[in-house]
Formats: C-alpha cells, structure tokens, sequence
C-alpha cells in the first residue's frame, strides 16, 4: 500500500521552537510552501481523489491549497492530530525532547502506544478506501507511522530519531506491512 503524506507548512511555532501549539497558523513562508507543494502535488502523476487533513489550522491551510488546485474535496480527521503534548504544549520543544518517558506520561503527553494506535486506524481507512489520497498532517504523527510499519528510518530506534520530515513536502512511503498483516 503507497501511503501519501505532505506535512503542513512551516507554522509559527516551528520557528520559535515551540511543541504542540494547536492554533499555530501558517508563516509566510509556510503558505509559499504550502503553495509549491500544491503545484508538486498537481504535477506528481498521481491522481488524488481526496485530501485528508489534520483538524489543526496549519494542516488545514496547507490542505487547502493542495485540495483548491486539484479540486479535490478536503476531508479532516482527527486522527491525524499531531501528538498531544499535554504538559508540554506551547512550551520549549527542547523541554519535550529532554524529558524521559516517564515524565512524558506524568505530563499526560500521549503514548507511542496510543499514537501507533491513531496511526493503525487511519491506514487501516487509506486501505479500505479504492481512492487515492494524500494525508497531509504533523512530523512526530508521521514518525510513529514510519516506525510501526518499518520504513526504512536511518537506525532510529525512538520516534523522536526518526529523520525530519520537512515541511510543505511530498513522500510516498510503501506500507506493506499492513497489507501481510491480514
């Protein structure tokens, strides 16, 4: 199964270094992203028949401009959220990605256990679905994918290893771990 994800364009608290803003909106370079990666999307050879988006305001944006010049409907789904980072939300990423496990859930930030479940769910709809559709959603989402189905991730061992996934841009990752699961 060929599973299409773009991440969202650069947001604002990409750049000022924060982790889980949900409002974040889209800086002026997230919208030029947002737009080329629409024109990447439309000169791809694929034929998407929808556009599945995160419900937060960055990926919507984003979505938006893809679906607009495809003319393909927008749908948003929760769970392509980006992770929850309880405690941690609009604080420092670097408080995030320093802290242990254990003061993650002590935090109520969301378990891998419960994102991979998020993630099962949702390419188990992309693969119930005869329609082309590219997912556009969040790096540390995306990374959890990569790892529970194996994707090749350079070595990393923990979803915050995973490789950045950059923003405004297209992948196509083959997932065929989900269809010998059945």
């Amino acid at each position: 199964m060929d599973f299409y994800f773009a991440r969202h364009g650069e947001g604002e608290h990409n750049l000022q270094g924060i982790a889980g803003e949900k409002n974040a909106q889209l800086t002026d370079r997230g919208r030029k992203q947002a737009q080329d990666l629409a024109e990447t999307v439309a000169s791809s050879g694929v034929d998407f028949d929808e556009i599945w988006t995160s419900e937060l305001p960055r990926a919507v944006e984003t979505a938006k401009e893809v679906a607009g010049k495809l003319k393909a409907p927008l749908i948003q789904k929760g769970l392509i959220n980006e992770i929850d980072y309880g405690d941690f939300a609009s604080k420092p990423f670097s408080e995030f990605a320093t802290s242990t496990k254990t003061e993650r859930l002590e935090h109520g930030v969301e378990s891998p256990e419960h994102i991979y479940q998020r993630a099962h769910d949702l390419l188990a709809q992309l693969h119930g679905t005869s329609k082309k559709v590219l997912t556009v959603g969040h790096q540390l989402f995306a990374a959890h994918i990569l790892l529970y189905f194996g994707v090749d991730t350079e070595g990393a061992e923990s979803w915050l290893d995973i490789p950045h996934i950059e923003n405004g841009k297209l992948y196509n990752f083959n997932l065929s771990r989900l269809e010998n699961d059945e």
